[in-house]
């Protein structure tokens, strides 16, 4: 998604005419109508529907230029710039993901009448607004171990009956004093330091629980444990009669988590702000119909493909889980039936077609399920936090819109 906004910002780098209008006032600067018509352009050859372009409308364009305005207005008030370096970086990122060096890059943008400094600069802003928004995410979001158990309990909901849990409980009496010790005990614990050392402890009550199921703990407990893996310690665990903490010395049934990987192959077709795109959807149109005429997938792939990692081998994609692949990419993939090719979609990317040619369950282990969980409860999350900090940003500041 950045390279995409990288992209999309050389739009918006055209030599201005002498008579360019402000269009919009930002706190101290402005925003020009070449800006908007060149983001509007941009945004419009890279939609293949009218669905598309509803959702693409010239107001929010104005609005992303407006937040883009007032981020880098707050990253400079907080002293976040990009240096020399991470604009070159930068600039060599988009030339590769275009396939073209850096120097041929610098030739297209010039040759079409931009100002190469000015696209400069529009890389180094959006270099400054993407680390400024990871700060900002970083200060934001925190993901609680309760909330990964909670999203696990809920895909664990036709075999969680079936697990058995071997564990130990620790019963710290409730007070003030004993919430610090329960939270020094469990990070002992996570550790390894053997339990034998906390016996002697008098505000401490030890005890072996042995198999333990759904039915026979309480559901505050189980819930903190059922996803936990053999050798586990639980969070503390805050009731009416004190603070638990609770291992895991053995797990058994339950069945093995999963996930499924999908075999695919594609056809990529690029688009840019300069391409025709109506011919590009024709074009990939064409090669689905010839496809589903007899013509060979792999052989069309290394024909037509603008995909070089994988054109060469047929448009073969290997396996792959989701959450790796872009969102638009993902769900399309993940609705076909093995063999059925997909119609023409976009992505950032360009034109695509998609044929899923086999899938299959593959077990992953409790640490990786956890971490992908983690991973899509922060990805919510910062999209949320991001959101609600853009508004406050707009808070104060000066923005007018001419007629």
């Amino acid at each position: 998604m950045l390279l995409l906004l990288l992209v999309l910002s050389v739009t918006v780098v055209h030599s201005r005419s002498l008579i360019d209008r402000v269009m919009v006032t930002v706190n101290s600067d402005v925003i020009l109508s070449s800006d908007i018509k060149y983001a509007k352009s941009s945004v419009l050859k890279l939609a293949n529907s009218k669905k598309l372009l509803k959702n693409k409308s010239l107001d929010n364009v104005i609005q992303q230029l407006i937040n883009n305005k007032l981020q880098v207005q707050y990253a400079n008030k907080h002293g976040i710039k990009s240096s020399v370096e991470e604009t070159d970086e930068m600039i060599k990122k988009i030339a590769k993901s275009n396939n073209i060096t850096v120097k041929k890059l610098h030739s297209d943008i010039t040759s079409k009448g931009m100002d190469y400094n000015r696209f400069r600069q529009s890389i180094a802003e959006q270099s400054v607004i993407q680390r400024l928004q990871n700060t900002i995410i970083q200060s934001k979001v925190a993901i609680a171990e309760q909330e990964i158990n909670q999203v696990i309990k809920k895909r664990n909901k036709k075999v969680i009956s079936n697990i058995k849990i071997n564990l130990i409980h620790v019963l710290i009496p409730k007070d003030d004093e004993n919430q610090n010790l329960s939270y020094g005990i469990r990070k002992k614990w996570q550790e390894g330091q053997d339990i034998k050392s906390f016996v002697n402890n008098p505000n401490l009550e030890i005890k072996k629980l042995g198999w333990q199921d759904k039915s026979s703990l309480p559901v505050v407990l189980y819930d903190a444990v059922f996803a936990l893996n053999k050798g586990d310690v639980s969070e503390v665990i805050k009731l009416a009669n004190g603070f638990h903490i609770l291992k895991v010395i053995d797990k058994r049934g339950g069945g093995s988590k999963k996930e499924t990987q999908l075999k695919a192959r594609h056809i990529l077709i690029r688009a840019s702000r300069d391409s025709d795109v109506k011919a590009i959807a024709r074009q990939i149109t064409d090669i689905r119909t010839q496809i589903i005429n007899g013509k060979d997938f792999a052989m069309m792939a290394a024909e037509f493909s603008e995909d070089p990692g994988s054109a060469k081998k047929g448009g073969d994609l290997g396996w792959f889980s989701q959450g790796s692949m872009v969102a638009e990419f993902e769900k399309t993939a993940y609705s076909l039936k093995i063999n059925q090719i997909s119609n023409p979609f976009i992505t950032e990317y360009g034109f695509h077609i998609l044929q899923v040619t086999n899938k299959r369950d593959i077990d992953i282990d409790n640490k990786k399920l956890r971490e992908k969980i983690k991973k899509q409860i922060y990805a919510k999350k910062a999209a949320i936090a991001l959101e609600e900090w853009q508004k406050t940003i707009r808070v104060g500041a000066f923005i007018k819109i001419m007629e």
